[in-house]
């Protein structure tokens, strides 16, 4: 903890009031998208792990390709807010 203080004052230090302000929101937008990766890929291993013990091929199939199709419908929406923010 202490360690994070003695970092963010050398940070605020060389960048300034307005370009720490820049450095936070990326870092928090960063941790979000993070956190929402992290949760879908726990939720996708907790269905496959699901269907994978029922044994019934048909549903794995039919689970597999909604997660082909929702994750990268997801990231997508991801990578466009985060070129809109690098635009501003």
């Amino acid at each position: 903890m202490t360690l994070g203080l003695f970092t963010i004052r050398i940070v605020l230090q060389v960048l300034g009031n307005e370009n720490f302000g820049i450095y936070t929101l990326v870092g928090g937008v960063v941790v979000l998208f993070t956190f929402l990766n992290n949760s879908l890929l726990s939720g996708t291993q907790s269905f496959l792990s699901y269907e994978l013990g029922k044994d019934e091929p048909k549903k794995q199939i039919k689970l597999c390709w909604s997660i082909v199709t929702t994750h990268p419908k997801i990231f997508r929406k991801e990578r466009k807010v985060k070129r809109q923010e690098n635009k501003k």
